[in-house]
């Protein structure tokens, strides 16, 4: 699929959106309703089809990006990948499901906003704690934070 600009301007609006406190709205989905199964085979399935049916009205969005954020942590250490593609639009995407995840755990909920006021605070602490990760940096940039994600990760994972 090729890219637009208007579809990489709405894409970009996405980072602008989370340092502006909140544009996590976009995922549209009451707080308790899954989209699918959320199997390894079907995350990843999901991964493949990031870039397909892009929301129109928000293309940091796709049918894809929705359903991964559905399905929560399973998730992150394939979008955390996806932030070394090449590509801007899966970059993107990708960050559109590290940001819907971690929103939603710490505190997010879809249609509401905010649990707590200084959720969003405690947030992006945890955000720039793991590289600030921002999918148009460049791949230095980008393999530094992903690092400190993989780390996080591997540390999370053991608890």
């Amino acid at each position: 699929m090729r890219k637009t600009t208007r579809q990489l301007t709405l894409c970009a609006s996405l980072l602008v959106c989370v340092a502006a406190e909140g544009c996590a709205d976009q995922v549209h989905r009451q707080p308790d309703e899954k989209c699918c199964e959320c199997t390894p085979e079907n995350v990843r399935l999901l991964i493949e089809k990031i870039n397909d049916d892009i929301n129109l009205n928000h293309a940091d969005h796709t049918q894809a990006t929705d359903k991964l954020i559905d399905c929560d942590d399973i998730v992150l250490e394939p979008a955390v990948e996806l932030m070394l593609s090449p590509d801007e639009e899966t970059r993107c995407h990708a960050a559109t499901v590290l940001v819907g995840v971690t929103y939603r755990q710490y505190g997010w909920v879809p249609g509401r906003g905010w649990s707590q006021p200084d959720d969003y605070d405690k947030w992006i602490a945890f955000w720039r704690s793991l590289g600030n990760l921002n999918y148009e940096a460049d791949e230095m940039a980008r393999r530094h934070s992903v690092e400190l994600w993989r780390k996080w990760l591997a540390n999370r994972n053991k608890v």
